[in-house]
């Protein structure tokens, strides 16, 4: 073979490999990636950061303390026992730290959860004895079915103990 010959097979290579390449994008383009993975990872996203923004919330009617400090006044002292430390003005009526953060999850929930029609479970529980203290959700039973949930968890020490706040996201 001549020179030449060997020049053009090779071109034609890198012209076959580079159309394959071509083609391998469009298919990839056309199919849109793994919309699964993409859907998994922003519910996880959205779950964490959920999370973080509630308990880093300050109540500026309860003396500007964030969420996660009445979350503690009212696991430390016990809810069923009415005593807290923290009392919140809700509209010149004082009510507890407990009803206050469960209005204010409540609230969020309905702006964003609720309103969505999503399937979901925002719980905060204590180790303790596994004491739950709040429980609010939305159509678990889509949960049961659900081949795809996430569940997003953060723990604050309390007295020697975890307070867990939960988001568990069902498709």
């Amino acid at each position: 073979m001549k020179k030449a010959q060997f020049e053009v097979i090779g071109l034609l290579m890198i012209v076959i490999l580079i159309s394959l390449g071509v083609l391998f994008v469009i298919q990839f383009v056309i199919q849109g990636g793994n919309s699964d993975l993409k859907s998994s990872h922003v519910e996880a996203e959205f779950a964490s950061s959920f999370l973080n923004a509630f308990i880093e919330t300050t109540a500026e009617d309860c003396y500007e303390q964030q969420m996660k400090s009445l979350i503690h006044d009212f696991i430390s002292v016990g809810h069923e026992n009415h005593a807290f430390q923290v009392s919140c003005n809700n509209l010149g009526t004082p009510i507890s730290s407990y009803r206050y953060v469960n209005q204010t999850a409540h609230q969020i929930l309905d702006k964003t959860l609720f309103r969505n029609n999503r399937a979901f479970e925002f719980k905060i529980s204590w180790d303790a004895g596994g004491l739950e203290y709040m429980n609010i959700n939305q159509s678990l039973s889509r949960c049961k079915s659900s081949l795809r949930e996430e569940i997003k968890k953060i723990t604050l020490p309390v007295d020697g103990k975890n307070i867990n706040i939960y988001l568990r996201l069902c498709e």
